[in-house]
């Protein structure tokens, strides 16, 4: 019977049928295998095995070696068919490769191998799904050295640096690649004699004519067995979900982590400092990854060291929350590191993993919560973690943990490098950043106690959970002692935020007539008895930074200008809708391409995005004040936005009233020489030279929100306040205005901003075909597919808000592209994509999970769909 084999083009995997008895017959010569003699037979070498009930070996053969042969040459190699069901679970996948696992063997006599040699390790997929058709596409590889020392009676053990998943039955493919000119050593083989009717999980490949040949085809009888070949891995695992964000490695460090965030452990100092050192610890991790480490600190363990004194970590009870805050606050005053913290009270799930992956450092802080009967819940202790990846689909998330290493243990994680030695308690393995151990968990995005939004429930299973009793408790948080054998919740309480300060400050314009070298003007409002004039000078800031100003006008006189376009009276200052309106005829009347905008309680977000594409924005700041049962709104302020840091949530103002950061306020003060508070007059920044910018701090979502915006607080701006009772009040806020009584100290005071004036330039159609690299991720809503899961076609749709180049693109649970839906330019709208569960070539894919991708101009959204047959 004539067999058929397939021949593979070696670039771009064309693969044909041909009689493979014609192939072998004329160029192909049968390699001759020899028994190895009894007496050189030594008992095999095991393959390792940890004995974890997710940790699996896949082999083939029966153990027993028996045969060699001198034939191979380089390019040679072999493919064996690997099956993950052997592992005992009816479905294992995703399955990670870990290890592969072989002999080799030398011989005496003539053209002895030359060692060593290079091995290439290759992980290949099935073509069309039938082991019987031969290997296909290559999905993972990785080549090594092989030296002599390691050859038969030894068994060779290597190990995979990078992740390799599979999602069904794949081929295990050893190639000679290199290291010597000689025939190569033997894989060797087991006595076990294959049935020439059922081989095709056993495969040669023959560099020389680029072809598979089924097992039988290349032995003469008699045919030896399978070659011992192995795999070891995990089932099931967690980290093969292509939605995976982790911290990404550090090379460019000092002290470098190549495994990404380090995994520092608070165990290493012993009792009692040990116990309540995780705060400390967990801050390190994050510091030592941005390098914000002082130069003579050479230890983690000194490291660790300083941070508790910074935030008076104390042994017995570890760390409050806002004596981290303030102790991050005064290390990065104190050594000049360009970073900052920010803290969230029951922090968001989906908010945190945007944030890592911003390249923001986040710790954790867990509460262990019990409950004594239903209602009545507890805290009975606390530990401090640090984020070092995520996953949002399935909501994963992985935690260096300085008081445990789970992922050791066998639990789902990341333990890197693979020689990793066991972290044994008390021991400084993991102050070599290098020794990683992330453990993973699943996250519950809901939290029965009141600790948090989101929970880990697996977590509390820990052995050393009575050890956190009394540990990082919060002021006024309730203590009651730890109950055993009594269900735990573990509740994401805090997180505090570490990122770098990437503000975006308002450009110089040296090619105006009118320059502001230093960025948006800071005009003043108290000259020329202009007390109410601070709508009118806030948008003078904006036209003069846009060159918006008549050829030969002074500051003042635009000022005047507008503020008689604007109706600007000393009684009640500026409304917005006048604002608006004598904008609009402003720049009719002068010719001025540009036009205004208008937001109601607008979002920091949008404003921010907006600012950094050049669109000037004013701010009216509402002082909103209760009395206990009612709100109300004692005045309001126009200020200019200057610049914004997103992370930190601060903004500066170019404030027409005052200059806080002149008087040593946080703000930024240029040129150098500018003459302090109290010594210049009121018309020193009518040369745009001169700048002060003050910086304050946001409070998104406040506890106590005020009608003015619920979503945007201004903190610390209050000290101006009684100026302003009575003026820059909007119509809707009239009945609710309202003088506060003088000097009550039980007063609470809110700036809140209430409106934004946004300034920007006139878009054309030429302009808007343009749009692409201004785009935001609010600018396109990318939504689930419907129907999910589907069988042969499913509707995929999104929003675009703006023009721009879109690509829609398909790719498999390896990250692979199957399939591009859209590739081109798309006007502003509503889409609608379909898609029929097949590849570029028109072929059904199998089922299984796909994810598609939607790029708008440089953003990308990305969503996951089933595909079921």
């Amino acid at each position: 019977m004539l067999k058929k084999v397939m021949m593979i083009i070696v670039v771009g995997m064309v693969l044909y049928s041909f009689s493979a008895s014609n192939i072998i017959a004329e160029t192909f010569e049968k390699l001759i295998p020899t028994k190895i003699p009894s007496d050189q037979i030594v008992p095999s070498s095991p393959t390792p095995l940890t004995g974890e009930k997710d940790f699996c070996l896949i082999q083939s053969d029966n153990d027993t070696v028996a045969w060699l042969t001198q034939g191979f040459e380089p390019g040679d190699g072999f493919a064996l068919f690997m099956d993950p069901l052997k592992c005992g679970l009816p479905d294992p996948y995703p399955f990670k490769i870990t290890d592969v696992h072989f002999y080799l063997a030398g011989w005496t006599g003539d053209n002895p191998p030359v060692w060593p040699v290079e091995i290439q390790v290759n992980i290949r997929d099935l073509i069309e799904g039938d082991k019987c058709n031969g290997p296909e596409s290559l999905l993972c590889s990785q080549t090594y050295t092989i030296p002599s020392d390691s050859a038969y009676p030894n068994m060779i053990h290597l190990d995979l640096d990078a992740f390799c998943c599979v999602h069904s039955p794949f081929f295990l493919e050893i190639i000679y690649t290199g290291g010597t000119d000689t025939l190569y050593p033997s894989l060797l083989m087991t006595d076990e004699t294959t049935n020439p009717t059922d081989t095709c999980d056993v495969w040669y490949y023959w560099q020389q004519d680029g072809n598979y040949y089924e097992w039988y085809e290349v032995w003469t009888p008699p045919a030896p067995g399978y070659p011992i070949m192995r795999i070891t891995g995990y089932t099931q695992t967690t980290e093969c979900e292509f939605c995976w964000y982790w911290k990404p490695d550090r090379p460019d460090q000092n002290h470098t982590a190549p495994s990404g965030i380090p995994d520092f452990g608070q165990y290493q100092f012993g009792p009692p400092d040990s116990i309540g050192l995780c705060g400390p610890t967990a801050v390190a991790n994050c510091l030592w990854w941005f390098d914000a480490v002082p130069s003579d600190i050479k230890d983690p363990g000194d490291f660790i060291r300083l941070l508790s004194t910074y935030f008076n970590t104390h042994p017995d009870s570890g760390t409050y929350v806002s004596s981290i805050e303030d102790g991050l606050d005064s290390y990065f005053e104190d050594y000049g590191f360009p970073l900052y913290e920010h803290t969230y009270f029951m922090p968001d799930f989906l908010e945190m993993e945007d944030s890592l992956k911003k390249s923001q450092d986040i710790i954790l802080l867990i509460g262990f919560w019990q409950e004594l009967e239903p209602g009545q819940w507890f805290r009975f202790g606390g530990h401090f973690v640090t984020m070092s990846g995520v996953c949002s689909e399935s909501a994963w998330v992985a935690l260096s943990d300085p008081a445990r290493d789970a992922a050791e243990y066998g639990w789902p994680g990341r333990v890197r490098p693979v020689e990793h030695p066991l972290h044994i308690e008390g021991d400084t393995v993991h102050n070599d950043p290098k020794y990683i151990s992330h453990d993973i968990y699943q996250a519950i995005l809901e939290s029965p106690s009141p600790g948090g939004l989101w929970s880990l429930p697996d977590y509390y299973l820990i052995d050393k959970i009575a050890q956190f009793e009394g540990q990082n408790f919060q002021p006024g948080q309730e203590y009651l002692p730890y109950l055993p054998g009594e269900p735990v919740f573990a509740e994401i309480e805090f997180a505090i935020m570490i990122c770098p300060t990437s503000w975006y400050w308002k450009p110089d314009r040296p090619d105006q007539d009118h320059p502001a070298p230093s960025g948006m003007p800071d005009f003043d409002q108290n000259q020329d008895q202009w007390q109410a004039y601070c709508g009118p000078t806030a948008v003078a800031n904006c036209l003069w930074w846009f060159d918006a100003v008549p050829e030969g006008w002074t500051p003042p006189q635009l000022i005047d200008t507008l503020a008689t376009r604007m109706h600007c009276r000393p009684e009640w200052g500026t409304y917005v809708d006048t604002m608006q309106m004598a904008l609009e005829q402003y720049f009719q009347d002068y010719g001025f391409a540009l036009q205004e905008s208008t937001f109601k309680a607008p979002d920091f977000f949008e404003m921010e995005d907006s600012l950094e594409r050049c669109q000037d924005i004013i701010l009216l700041l509402g002082f909103w004040w209760f009395d206990g049962d009612t709100w109300w709104r004692e005045g309001g302020h126009y200020v200019t936005m200057a610049g914004v840091c997103s992370e930190s949530l601060k903004v500066a103002f170019s404030d027409p009233d005052r200059d806080a950061a002149v008087g040593g306020w946080p703000g930024r003060v240029r040129p150098p020489d500018h003459p302090p508070s109290g010594e210049y007059d009121s018309t020193l920044h009518n040369n745009p030279t001169y700048v002060s910018h003050d910086i304050y701090n946001s409070i998104l979502d406040p506890q106590d929100p005020s009608p003015g915006n619920p979503f945007w607080e201004i903190e610390d701006y209050v000290s101006v306040r009684g100026k302003y009772s009575g003026i820059n009040v909007p119509e809707e806020f009239i009945a609710v205005t309202k003088e506060a009584p003088k000097d009550d100290p039980s007063i609470v005071w809110h700036v809140e901003v209430d409106y934004a004036v946004m300034i920007c330039p006139k878009t054309t159609g030429v302009e808007e075909e343009g749009e692409e690299g201004a785009i935001t991720p609010r600018d396109f809503e990318l939504f689930q597919s419907y129907p999910n899961p589907f069988n042969n076609q499913t509707i995929i749709k999104y929003d675009l808000l703006k023009s721009c180049q879109v690509t829609l693109t398909i790719y498999n649970i390896l990250g692979q592209k199957v399939n591009t839906l859209v590739n081109e330019h798309q006007q502003a709208g509503t889409k609608s994509v379909n898609w029929d569960g097949k590849d570029e070539k028109g072929k059904e894919l199998a089922s299984g999970i796909y994810f598609y991708q939607l790029k708008a101009g440089e953003v990308t959204q990305t969503k996951r769909m089933v595909l079921l047959k």
